[in-house]
């Protein structure tokens, strides 16, 4: 029975790609004879056999044979050594038997399919009558044992046809794989009863129970691969979102509910037009291709395309640009981010159709459901979404497809199916006129201002190409690849997961995680000057130069053609421009530098703007990825918004308002210390710290820190029976809610190089430094702040993981271990080194921003030790590090530290700073690539 087709059947990929594709061949790949020489042993002879095999279809391959003809070939060859193994195997069993026993073997699955991949998985299945289970077992044991001495992973079962019918009704995962069965070799009858009662009838029963668990199956795949979008730094070529899997649900789905065997078929039932059909296949060919040659480059099984691998598939899939390039890869994967976001779309939207035929809703339900609401404009609700009385509206009036938007955001309701597919069957409309119509940037400037569905209103724009049709300046990020770990998403959908992050934050669902920001976000007049501060704050990329800059040019003339006033529009640009600005000061500079608050307070110029600038950053942060914002860099973001605030309002600032804002905090920590010390030993021992130390520590965290100094103070004082040569260290730990991070704090003598040999001690036992902050004390001692992440996950182990930590803590401060020696036993993950030759070194010295101290700015990729080596290599320079700013994103090492030299003067001779510069390097190493390391810093005499 043919299905009537779509109104208005689209795909979702934008055309160019249909030429850039091509066409899959249908060309074969010949498979050589199997003929193992008389007297060789069958595992050697497979082995060989299968290894020519491979390197035969590698050539096919790179010569631009079509992906499923070198499955099929690989499927074959392999075909013909299984089916030795079983002759073998069954002559053994029959020799001892006066009849064959009733076994058969199938292929099932993916080799069922013939889809193997060169280095693919093999799954069978051993069928046999109840009265042949011994033979069955044993002749499963010959062919077993021989794939597995030819190194191949296998995937069996041992069944007979009632246990099929049994599993199939239980598992739709084993319904699916036996969906696809085939005969190798055995019995021809019980094959043919196979057929009868499993392919022909258990299989097929319940298709919309299937198609319901497909479905489900489905979700959880895209949750646990990635989640929503295909913007990931290292996609999984099979399972992801628009992966090969999501083609071959549409397959499965389509056996058993409509009883076709490929996608052909689907189109003949009018699922698909022709165009659709012709994507689909080159969608899935394109996949293919890509997996064969991660299998080829790993030489094994891997569907992860990784991000080491990226530069090295990119020249096999046409992308040349210097074999192994970063801007190769770059090319490349914004071609496989098109190909999926496309080949997600479009399964997509056949699986819906495929759901929506056959559903069997109670007809009283039904009526209500599907009765159409006229809502105005040529637009009714139907089935609860928005959808269109004519497809052709768009055609005739283009400003509607902004309308539609904006009226579905209004109805806080989805665009239906049909809806979207007439917008983006359109979409060419929204020309010159289009972008002229002040119809259009009116519904637009509505939807910006809109209490709700800003970020769901955008995204489906964006997957509709509306938005770039409507912003064709975001078009140079849109795809776009940054080829380093610390981006895990494309710029374009990073953009717009920040916006979805700033929602979060003015809905008020993130009030307990992040107060203040959530009552600032409560209190913004403007808030459509922030969405698209936002929106374009990295419009610049991937234009050359400084993006900020160039973002800033071009937001202007968005937001003029959209209409916005002359106010607005500076400040849109303003939050583009200086985007990375709070970010600098917050995690870079020194919040209790008068001068340096001042600078910022005057670049920033009102209250209006800090706000949104602290929203902007935050959101800006926590959409790059989940290691890239903390809690601690979120507090520091917070400190460094109230002293700017303060010196917004008063109209200046100086150490002494400074010192006020300390006391208030001081004060703070007294209250929330009422009870369990003195008042007066409390502020006694608070006098102790630097007026620095309140502003980026937060009242809970200070009251935390002074119970162990007090308590350390009072068991190993001056009044204590041990001093700090039989304790040199105290440790506290606190594991940080809601995060896998921890604070650990270290209480001690300020002794030489105590920094750097902490930061050792703690790279040997296996823990990643993400932050760290220092703080020494008037009275000679010092606490220092770190936050770790535990990779290994030693410090779950209690107890004990602790006091491994300390004890290695101890012995190296007390010189029992060289610390040296410690780092150079870490054995550095795989993932961690190949990131950081991703990074290039870039080493600056600022001697401007302050005063009183060189500031030098080391960014280089992350490694295991690397904390230990930069304040080391400081150390032999012979300086003294008054201040570290350590923040590591992802798999990037940002470390600030604030210099004097051994008179504590600032360091201003050239000779010095490159002797500096010199010893950092060669501290770094030679895994970092190495770039001008004075490009753009400030000498001062």
């Amino acid at each position: 029975m043919a299905v009537e087709p779509p109104q208005t059947p689209i795909s979702t990929l934008v055309d160019e790609l249909s030429k850039e594709l091509g066409t899959p061949g249908e060309g074969e790949v010949k498979v050589p004879a199997f003929r193992p020489r008389h007297g060789m042993v069958l595992a050697e002879a497979g082995k060989a056999y299968l290894r020519r095999m491979r390197q035969h279809i590698r050539k096919a391959h790179d010569a631009g044979a079509p992906s499923r003809a070198v499955e099929r070939a690989f499927a074959a060859a392999l075909d013909k050594v299984v089916k030795k193994l079983f002759s073998d195997a069954l002559e053994s069993v029959s020799a001892k038997r006066k009849t064959d026993p009733q076994v058969a073997l199938l292929a099932v699955g993916g080799y069922g399919r013939g889809e193997l991949a060169p280095f693919s998985d093999v799954d069978i299945l051993f069928l046999y009558s109840g009265r042949s289970a011994g033979s069955a077992k044993k002749i499963s044991e010959g062919v077993l044992y021989g794939l597995w001495d030819l190194g191949l992973d296998v995937g069996y079962s041992v069944r007979t046809i009632g246990d099929c019918v049994k599993f199939a009704e239980e598992d739709v995962t084993v319904r699916t794989a036996m969906l696809d069965a085939r005969l190798l070799a055995g019995d021809k009858g019980l094959w043919k009863e196979f057929e009868e009662q499993v392919s022909n009838n258990a299989l097929t029963k319940k298709p919309d129970k299937y198609l319901e668990e497909r479905i489900y199956a489905l979700q959880q795949r895209h949750e646990k691969y990635g989640g929503e979008t295909v913007y990931l730094l290292e996609p999984n070529v099979k399972e992801g979102l628009g992966g090969l899997r999501d083609f071959q649900t549409i397959l499965w789905i389509a056996k058993v509910k409509f009883h076709v065997d490929d996608v052909s078929g689907l189109h003949q039932l009018g699922f698909l037009n022709r165009s659709e059909l012709e994507q689909f296949n080159r969608y899935f060919d394109f996949l293919l291709r890509v997996r064969h040659e991660l299998h080829f480059q790993a030489d094994q099984k891997n569907d992860r395309l990784a991000f080491d691998l990226q530069p090295k598939v990119a020249p096999a899939m046409g992308f040349s640009r210097g074999a192994g390039s970063a801007r190769s890869a770059e090319w490349f994967m914004r071609r496989y981010y098109l190909v999926t976001r496309a080949g997600a779309q479009l399964t997509g939207m056949i699986l819906e159709r495929m759901s929506q035929y056959g559903t069997s809703l109670p007809k009283r339900i039904a009526s209500v459901w599907r009765r159409p609401k006229d809502v105005g404009d040529g637009f009714y609700l139907l089935g609860g979404k928005l959808t269109v009385q004519d497809p052709e509206i768009f055609a005739s009036e283009p400003w509607k497809m902004m309308l539609i938007f904006e009226r579905a955001q209004e109805l806080d309701v989805d665009l239906s199916t049909s809806a979207q597919e007439a917008l983006y069957l359109h979409r060419q409309k929204a020309s010159k006129a289009f972008l002229e119509d002040e119809r259009v940037h009116a519904s637009f400037r509505r939807i910006i201002q809109g209490k709700t569905r800003i970020f769901r209103t955008l995204w489906l724009m964006h997957e509709l190409r509306l938005l770039t049709k409507y912003m064709p300046e975001f078009r140079t990020i849109t795809c776009h690849v940054q080829h380093d770990a610390y981006h895990v998403h494309t710029t374009d959908i990073h953009t717009l997961f920040a916006v979805r992050e700033l929602r979060s934050i003015m809905k008020g669902e993130l009030e307990k995680e992040l107060p203040l920001l959530t009552q600032i976000g409560q209190q913004i007049e403007r808030p459509h000057v922030l969405y698209l501060g936002l929106l374009f704050h990295d419009v610049g990329k991937n234009m050359g130069g400084n993006h900020s800059v160039k973002g800033a040019e071009r937001s202007r003339e968005i937001c003029a053609r959209m209409g916005l006033d002359a106010t607005d529009i500076e400040d849109v640009a303003w939050l583009v421009s200086d985007h990375l600005l709070l970010s600098h000061i917050a995690l870079k500079r020194d919040l209790n530098d008068p001068r340096q608050i001042s600078e910022f307070a005057s670049a920033v110029g009102n209250l209006d703007r800090l706000e949104m600038l602290h929203l902007l950053t935050t959101a800006d942060m926590r959409a790059v990825g989940p290691e890239v914002w903390t809690p601690w860099k979120g507090g520091l973001c917070d400190d460094a918004f109230r002293v700017t605030k303060y010196a917004l309002e008063h109209g200046r600032i100086a150490v002494e308002d400074l010192q006020k804002l300390a006391n208030e905090r001081t004060d703070a920590v007294i209250e929330e210390l009422a009870g369990e010390f003195p008042d007066t030993l409390l502020r006694e021992e608070l006098m102790l710290f630097p007026s620095r130390y309140f502003l980026v520590h937060s009242a809970k965290q200070i009251a935390r820190h002074q119970r162990m100094v007090l308590a350390h103070r009072t068991e190993y004082g001056e009044g204590g029976t041990k001093s700090f040569s039989d304790i040199p260290v105290r440790i506290q730990h606190h594991r940080i809610e809601g995060t896998p991070y921890y604070e650990i704090v270290l209480y001690s003598l300020d002794v030489p190089r105590f920094f750097s040999m902490a930061a050792g001690a703690f790279a040997a036992c296996g823990l990643s430094i993400l932050s760290a902050d220092i703080t020494t004390l008037s009275d000679g001692t010092l606490l220092d702040v770190f936050h770790v992440v535990d990779p290994f996950g030693r410090l779950a182990e209690g107890e004990a993981g602790w006091k491994r930590l300390e004890k290695t803590l101890c012995d190296v401060l007390q010189g029992k271990v060289p610390v040296g020696k410690l780092v150079g036993q870490i054995r550095e993950p795989v993932n961690l080194a190949r990131f950081a030759k991703s990074y290039p070194t870039r080493i600056t010295f600022d001697n401007e921003s302050s005063a009183q101290y060189t500031i030098v700015d080391v960014t280089t990729g992350d490694r295991m030790g690397l904390l230990y080596k930069v304040t080391g290599a400081l150390a032999e320079a012979g300086v003294t590090i008054s201040l570290a700013k350590v923040s590591t994103k992802k798999e990037r090492a940002d470390d600030t530290f604030y210099l004097t030299d051994i008179f504590g003067q600032k360091i201003v001779a050239t000779e010095k700073l490159d002797r500096i510069e010199q010893l950092l390097r060669e501290a770094i190493g030679g895994t970092a690539l190495s770039t001008s390391s004075l490009t753009g810093a400030r000498r001062a005499g």
